[in-house]
């Protein structure tokens, strides 16, 4: 997850977009992979809060919003941890729903999470 975030900073404009890119990278991934197991993905889910990887993600989704935040894309009103948090648990959330749903449009959701986000978000600029 942390390269598709360090890969979505570099190549996005705005961070509108590169939410976007990391969203429907995302998608494109889960979708090769197919849904894991209910019980695999809670246990992975259980493991990574507090993990190195996820403390990793955490840091490189920090760095993408600061930088919204600097460029006036992204609202300075709430903590930047807050933020990160919604981004990565919405994604998250979407993914235990897609583990434990048969036919859970998965691509529709996340780009609606990425749109929502982006829409809640967006600072001065107007352009999360």
């Amino acid at each position: 997850m942390t390269a598709r975030i360090a890969a979505a900073h570099e190549r996005g404009q705005s961070t509108r977009e590169r939410l976007s890119l990391f969203f429907l990278h995302s998608v494109e991934v889960s979708l090769q992979r197919g849904p894991p197991h209910p019980e695999l993905l809670a246990a992975l889910v259980a493991v990574l809060f507090g993990s190195a990887d996820l403390q990793a993600a955490r840091g490189a989704m920090i760095g993408l919003l600061e930088e919204g935040i600097a460029v006036g894309d992204v609202a300075a009103e709430h903590p930047l941890e807050t933020l990160c948090d919604a981004v990565i648990g919405t994604f998250y959330r979407i993914m235990i729903d897609w583990a434990n749903q048969d036919g859970y449009p998965i691509r529709e959701q996340l780009e609606n999470a990425s749109r929502f986000l982006c829409d809640s978000i967006e600072g001065r600029s107007g352009t999360a």
